[in-house]
């Protein structure tokens, strides 16, 4: 009896017990303790995931920069490539030439050649220009020999001081040569101008030269020479003389004497 008595009384402790609590725990003014902790250690955890979130965005962003400036680093520390030399022509190298236009053969035309290249046209020369004084004094001396042989006589003609014609003879083993050349003002001028050429009958230098044979002659207008002609002389002497007509007047007339001979 003993026991069972015991038994009943912790059981009615416990149940007393079990309705103070639940009578302590919902008394007006009091609330429960257990969401207030719950909400606690939520907002714990949110906090603590920020903070760690924070600090992996920091680490990255700092990664990324280090980056850039590790590449930016080694852009400018990196040797620049010089571009390419183009070679340069040689200046031997001969430009190539344009082939001629080729002229199709018409239908019908026989049993010639198809094609045919055409005549490449030239190109026309400018007029010289007309040489200024100084020049043509420069070309005094410069008048090209019009004949073989070896010089054997020279007569110049002057104008106001200035050579304006030259009268030339050359021997070439008895064939004897002359000519008449404009010099210096008169170089390039159209003049009318003479070169006469004879072999005379005297054998010895004379005051006089008669006429053994026809002479060679020349007479026109010229730009820069009158002549060559030519006469074979042998052993006799001959007679050479020039004309030039500038300004009004005539220059370099010889009179007919007998030189050179043999």
């Amino acid at each position: 009896m003993s026991d069972q008595a015991d038994s009943e009384r912790k059981r009615r402790e416990r149940a007393s017990l079990a309705r103070a609590f639940d009578r302590r725990a919902w008394q007006r003014g009091e609330k429960p303790k257990v969401p207030t902790r719950l909400l606690a250690g939520g907002i714990a955890l949110v906090v603590a995931g920020a903070v760690v979130f924070g600090i992996g965005a920091l680490i990255s962003f700092q990664q990324d920069k280090e980056d850039r400036e590790r590449k930016a680093k080694a852009a400018l520390t990196r040797p620049t490539t010089p571009p390419p030399a183009t070679p340069s022509p040689s200046p031997s190298a001969k430009k190539k030439t344009p082939d001629a236009p080729v002229q199709k053969k018409p239908a019908g035309a026989g049993d010639g050649p198809a094609t045919e290249p055409l005549a490449t046209p030239r190109k026309r020369r400018s007029p010289s220009p007309e040489p200024t004084a100084a020049e043509r004094r420069a070309a005094v001396t410069a008048a090209k020999p019009q004949c073989p042989g070896g010089l054997i006589d020279r007569k110049v003609a002057h104008y106001q001081g200035e050579p304006i014609a030259e009268l030339v003879v050359y021997d070439n083993g008895g064939e004897t040569c002359a000519a008449l050349n404009h010099l210096g003002v008169t170089r390039g001028m159209k003049l009318r101008t003479s070169v006469f050429l004879v072999a005379c009958t005297q054998t010895s230098p004379s005051s006089g030269c008669g006429f053994h044979g026809s002479a060679a002659t020349m007479d026109a207008e010229f730009t820069r020479t009158a002549g060559p002609v030519t006469k074979f002389t042998g052993t006799r002497c001959l007679h050479a003389a020039g004309d030039i007509y500038f300004h009004g007047r005539h220059h370099l007339q010889v009179s007919p004497i007998a030189t050179h001979c043999g």
